[in-house]
């Protein structure tokens, strides 16, 4: 399953123009937010920070690729959740 979230995260970098190399920006970024993350967990995080940092940044992007390639039309009102969710990496990967 993480060699699938690896590709998944490549395909989202190779699709929005990014390079890899701009992966410790999105790490820095997602890091900003690891301790909200590790609130929403019913139990506490026993890995270390950075991994799940990684750990945040690989499943959002498998989970915005999945929800991609299931051809969900984001124009529903239903999936705002998901336009928001892709504009929120768009602004991730841009800043």
């Amino acid at each position: 399953m993480e060699k699938h979230k690896v590709l998944y995260l490549e395909t989202l970098l190779q699709r929005s123009g990014q390079r890899p190399s701009n992966l410790r920006r999105y790490c820095v970024n997602m890091g900003e937010l690891q301790e909200r993350a590790a609130c929403c967990y019913a139990e506490p995080i026993k890995i270390a920070r950075h991994e799940f940092v990684e750990m945040l940044l690989l499943d959002a992007c498998f989970i915005v690729e999945q929800f991609r390639m299931s051809k969900i039309d984001l124009r529903d009102d239903y999936y705002n959740v998901f336009r928001m969710l892709e504009y929120w990496w768009v602004k991730q990967t841009r800043s």
